[in-house]
């Protein structure tokens, strides 16, 4: 899914255990792809940094929301430049508690 000049995606979680985590990943990932955002994680690091942030929202129901920027620059409407590193945020919704995650 497209957001500005970033990505963003949404999963869910119960206990501790990530719904359908690879599905997303591939939409996730496609999406990067697509935007020309070379995202500086791999799958699984991706996936560790995710489960970390749902680890330490608690047990129960989640939704996990996480996006990445082209990154930081100065705002205008020309393409960044290659150089500026992409971003990742996570947040984790569990109930009214959140609880975020910048990387």
């Amino acid at each position: 899914m497209f957001f500005g000049d970033g990505v963003y995606h949404v999963t869910f979680a119960n206990n501790g255990r990530l719904f359908a985590m690879e599905d997303h990943l591939d939409r996730f990932y496609n999406s990067c792809r697509m935007m020309r955002i070379d995202f500086p994680l791999n799958r699984e690091e991706l996936t560790a940094e995710i489960q970390k942030c749902g680890d330490a929202a608690g047990n129960g129901e989640q939704a996990i929301y996480w996006q990445s920027s082209r990154g930081n620059c100065a705002r205008n409407h020309v393409f960044p430049d290659p150089s500026s590193k992409p971003t990742l945020l996570i947040t984790v919704s569990q109930g009214s508690r959140w609880t975020i995650r910048v990387r």
